[in-house]
């Protein structure tokens, strides 16, 4: 993870902000970097093909999503 990830976190929770991450990782393995990191929810095992469809999900559910893209 980024040097830089929990303090993101922490600034976007300041500014509201729900934080989901939504992963191809096991669900072992993101819920442990999310616990560390604060993140508020998990979506973990999803295909690189699949995180689009994803992302509109939350979107249907009212939610705003912005996406970071990492290699």
């Amino acid at each position: 993870m980024r040097a830089t990830a929990r303090q993101a976190v922490s600034a976007l929770h300041d500014a509201g902000v729900r934080t989901v991450m939504l992963t191809g990782d096991n669900g072992r393995t993101a819920g442990a970097v999310a616990c560390d990191l604060g993140i508020d929810t998990v979506i973990a095992d999803v295909l690189p093909e699949d995180k689009a469809a994803k992302g509109q999900e939350l979107q249907a559910q009212g939610r705003m999503v912005a996406m970071s893209v990492t290699a």
